[in-house]
């Protein structure tokens, strides 16, 4: 196909509506339920009489914790998560304060951002690292913030964990608003390094991967594909068809490994495929082909892949063992 051609399927408005359908698809299983529940429960009762507290949403990679919270902010808010670094979000009342840490920071220049870029505090730019803590906490009392929510927040501790753990303290002593602290497992590690993170917790979540090493996580693993096939733009899908069938979950976890967030990459990446099969007219179905020829295009290279792709029978033959479940991980690593 001449490049110029595939250059206007790809970039067709009937492209881009498929991916956006696809990335908008939330299956709202068990554990993502579970820790809703927590951070509303969480919300509800972490303002105490004496002190306030902090709750962990603990998740690995593309298990959807940072997803989680952006749909309960913009359900409760009415206003979607943006890609800003910091946003106030204000809505139905309620005020919540996101950033992002996914880029890394240090207490001090978070502070210092949050009180210029959103309260406007010219001052704060000038303060020290206890300083500027203190003046961000007088600001979100002053403003009457409802929440703050630190993701990925094992990126605050650039600097130690021992200043991490002071800024959480500074919160719990002196802030109205109770504080959210998204991120991966080893924030669990630099609570033990740091007891004064864990003496006032609000709720600990831990979101796994599924796994498939015994009949329940395959079960809930089975649950999580139907569901979230049920739900794609076509009128038939390979996932769907083959819903029951060992093989096709089993290739399906050794390409995403149990988690939502490479799922759902792995269905964005055969999409362009499918218009490709057919010349730029819409697909009617999306293939095992479409997602063997995705699988081959953002996957394959990945070493934990060893060159083999399960959705190609002369490779899915010759699967090498692998992890069924996040412990296997850890005790393969």
């Amino acid at each position: 196909m001449p490049m110029s051609n595939l250059e206007g399927i790809l970039n067709s408005p009937l492209v881009t509506s498929k991916l956006d359908a696809i990335r908008g698809i939330f299956v709202r299983h068990t554990k993502a339920e579970e820790a809703r529940e927590m951070l509303l429960l969480s919300l509800s009762f972490a303002r105490r009489l004496r002190e306030n507290s902090s709750t962990y949403l603990i998740g690995w990679s593309r298990c959807g914790k940072s997803e989680i919270v952006k749909r309960m902010l913009t359900e409760r808010t009415g206003r979607p998560v943006s890609k800003e670094k910091v946003q106030l979000l204000q809505g139905n009342g309620r005020r919540y304060l996101y950033v992002d840490l996914m880029g890394g920071s240090t207490p001090r220049i978070l502070a210092r951002k949050i009180n210029f870029t959103i309260f406007n505090d010219r001052l704060g730019m000038r303060l020290s690292e206890e300083e500027g803590t203190d003046a961000l906490i007088t600001n979100l009392n002053e403003h009457a913030v409802d929440a703050v929510i630190l993701d990925e927040g094992q990126n605050l501790a650039e600097d130690g964990v021992k200043k991490l753990a002071r800024f959480i303290l500074a919160f719990e002593n002196s802030c109205n608003a109770p504080l959210f602290v998204v991120g991966p497992p080893s924030l669990i590690k630099m609570m033990a390094k740091a007891d004064a993170m864990g003496q006032r917790s609000g709720g600990i979540k831990i979101l796994k991967p599924f796994g498939i090493a015994n009949d329940e996580q395959r079960e809930v693993h089975s649950a999580f594909v139907a569901a979230f096939s049920e739900q794609l733009p076509f009128e038939s899908n390979w996932f769907k068809e083959n819903e029951d069938d060992h093989h096709m979950l089993r290739a399906t976890f050794f390409a995403q490994r149990g988690r939502p967030g490479r799922h759902s990459l792995l269905v964005e990446a055969a999409v362009p495929h499918a218009f490709m099969r057919t010349g730029g007219a819409e697909p009617k179905e999306l293939t095992k082909e479409d997602i063997a020829a995705g699988f081959d295009r953002v996957f394959l290279s990945q070493e934990i892949m060893h060159g083999r792709n399960p959705f190609r029978d002369e490779d899915y033959i010759r699967l090498p063992p692998f992890p069924l479940n996040v412990e296997q991980e850890a005790t393969s690593e």
